[in-house]
């Protein structure tokens, strides 16, 4: 694997910056961004940490090293997918933005929850999946543990504000036996609906 200086310069920044994090990368996106997945508490930022623990309550000694924690570099901003609680089916996430070069930048991300269901938004995620490539985040909570019901919802980032605006949410709330990947599930709202 050749390595250019962009590449170099960035594993500079990782050891400088991130306790070694984007140095342990385990390869690069299609834009030859660090990527990659950490075990160690140690390696995530420490605001990253104090965002979690303080913020969610997260237990970060046990989650990271059972799920370990995904980071994106783009420029000089990393996103961060980090796991917050143990659990069997439904293991919640949160997403963080984390500025090297200036941490009072840094924040978590909160994503929409269908009108019809009167709740706040939320910043854990179960089993949340982020795609660098698009920005995307999708989530899955399983209502039982054949993981053959419960909901998805996919959110995609408006490029004016950067906030997460929920796309649609599926669910599949009868637990029939019959598994299947959770995008599949039934259509219960969409964002068509608000006219959006």
């Amino acid at each position: 694997m050749k390595c250019g200086f962009s590449e170099l310069f960035a594993v500079f920044l990782g050891i400088l910056f991130t306790g070694n994090a984007l140095a342990q990368a385990a390869g690069s996106g299609q834009d030859g961004s660090p990527q990659g997945i950490v075990y160690e508490v140690s390696d995530i930022p420490d605001p990253v940490q104090m965002m979690g623990m303080r913020n969610f309550d997260c237990e970060l000694e046990e989650t990271v090293a059972a799920f370990g924690a995904q980071f994106f570099a783009e420029g000089d901003v990393e996103t961060w997918v980090v796991p917050c609680q143990m659990a069997d089916a439904n293991v919640p996430f949160f997403l963080a933005i984390h500025t090297p070069l200036d941490p009072s930048l840094d924040e978590w991300k909160e994503f929409e929850t269908p009108p019809g269901l009167n709740q706040p938004n939320h910043a854990l995620v179960n089993n949340l999946f982020y795609d660098p490539a698009t920005g995307r985040v999708t989530g899955t909570t399983y209502y039982g543990p054949d993981y053959d019901c419960g909901a998805f919802e996919r959110h995609e980032m408006e490029a004016e504000s950067g906030e997460y605006i929920l796309m649609e949410y599926l669910e599949k709330p009868e637990c029939d036996g019959v598994t299947g990947p959770a995008e599949g599930w039934p259509l219960s709202w969409t964002i068509d609906e608000m006219g959006g």
